[in-house]
């Protein structure tokens, strides 16, 4: 991760917020798509985690309310991580509700990396106290997930697609 290189507040809340609707978009991309093929179960995991963010993103949202916010282009992002997966792509139309929290769990450490190496690298005192109010809103919805995942018994069992995809040869 590129270490950030924030001069205010104001550039904090345009990288905040672009990262959080990235997580809300997949997590809403993936919610339609188990919806449509008649997984609720994962549906509703997914659509309730975008549902959290979604609060942080209208708390980043008040925050940026009367302030003149950079226009930062999408490659100028800070915390675009060129080596890291994207773990939502191995969401699949069978996965359990086990495995799209830990999924979940894979992309908010993402966040949370990114909030916490913000705080412990700026200068500005405000940024700093942002970004750890950020860290720790994180950290508790990583928590969140991590006491649903306790809560479920072990699902060992392995879903076998009866009807694969068939390519044409």
């Amino acid at each position: 991760m590129t270490v950030p290189h924030i001069q205010s507040v104001e550039e904090f809340i345009v990288h905040a917020h672009a990262l959080k609707c990235e997580s809300e978009e997949q997590l809403e991309m993936c919610a339609d798509s188990l919806r449509a093929h008649n997984n609720p179960e994962a549906a509703t995991v997914f659509r309730t985690l975008s549902q959290m963010i979604g609060e942080t993103i209208q708390e980043l949202e008040a925050m940026a309310e009367g302030r003149e916010l950079p226009q930062v282009p999408p490659w100028d992002f800070h915390w675009q991580l060129v080596d890291d997966p994207q773990c939502m792509d191995e969401v699949h139309y069978l996965i359990n509700e086990r495995k799209a929290l830990e999924l979940a769990q894979l992309n908010e450490q993402r966040a949370l990396k990114y909030f916490q190496d913000t705080a412990e690298v700026v200068t500005d005192q405000a940024v700093k106290e942002l970004a750890q109010r950020l860290h720790d809103h994180e950290q508790r919805f990583f928590q969140y997930i991590e006491q649903r995942l306790q809560q479920l018994e072990e699902d060992v069992a392995h879903h076998d697609d009866l009807d694969p995809p068939n390519m044409p040869e």
